[in-house]
């Protein structure tokens, strides 16, 4: 910058405290304008501060809105899905309604199973509480296949059943309670894990569990689980007569 423009920079600037030093009338004057410019500042600075806490609230509330959407979004869809739940539950009920009636019609005192296949494909025929087993050809044992003789009685062991019966080494003679359950007898003792209650009636992924008891041994054989079942209308006893199985 020239000298010639500095200098008259220099007297602008010089000139309100020249005239402040001249005249009183106008140092009052300029202060004022100080105290205004002051309170212009202080006013645009407060300002700033409300337009910053603005910025930050309507930030939140953005996310507010979000969440609400998100919260919305995830209602209707259980809704949705609820309604649809519920309509599938309704048709599901009047089909079993009209096989049950069906049923009812066709086999009014209830359905027994007849035979029964396990997963390696021996078949075993139900008479009552006793099974009588025809055993497939297995690779382990091609010659040991046919039919085998009656059980004195049929249990039905879940998976878990089967593992503890079999966990114990079946070192024992099984022995019924009188509420209906199982276990393995040894010494006066029921060895442990071992007593349990079984099904006393086949059904898919049960395991078949086959007693032989002659009064003096016994013996037992765990089979496969069960895949498929046969079933016949159980038979209508004529003029009150109950029905006996041999």
């Amino acid at each position: 910058m020239s000298n010639a423009i500095y200098g008259k920079v220099k007297t602008v600037v010089e000139l309100p405290e020249i005239a402040a030093k001249t005249n009183p009338a106008h140092k009052e004057q300029i202060e004022e304008t100080d105290r205004k410019i002051q309170g212009f500042s202080q006013e645009i600075e407060n300002a700033n501060l409300e337009v910053n806490r603005l910025a930050e609230e309507l930030e939140r509330v953005g996310k507010c809105i979000k969440i609400a959407r998100v919260c919305i979004c995830v209602f209707f869809v259980t809704l949705i899905g609820g309604l649809f739940a519920y309509l599938v539950l309704k048709n599901r009920e009047k089909k079993f309604e009209e096989i049950n009636g069906h049923l009812k019609r066709i086999a009014p005192n209830g359905v027994e199973v007849v035979s029964f296949m396990t997963s390696q494909g021996s078949s075993y025929v139900v008479n009552h509480q006793s099974t009588t087993r025809l055993k497939s050809m297995h690779a382990l044992n091609p010659d040991d296949v046919g039919p085998k003789p009656p059980s004195t009685k049929t249990y039905y062991l879940t998976p878990e059943q089967k593992r503890l019966l079999q966990n114990s080494g079946l070192d024992g003679i099984i022995v019924e309670t009188n509420e209906g359950a199982i276990g393995i007898l040894s010494r006066g003792v029921f060895l442990k894990d071992t007593l349990m209650k079984p099904q006393t009636e086949p059904a898919i992924g049960l395991h078949p569990f086959e007693l032989w008891n002659d009064g003096r041994t016994q013996k037992q054989h765990v089979g496969n689980p069960i895949i498929a079942m046969t079933r016949r209308p159980k038979p209508q006893p004529q003029n009150g007569e109950e029905i006996f199985y041999e």
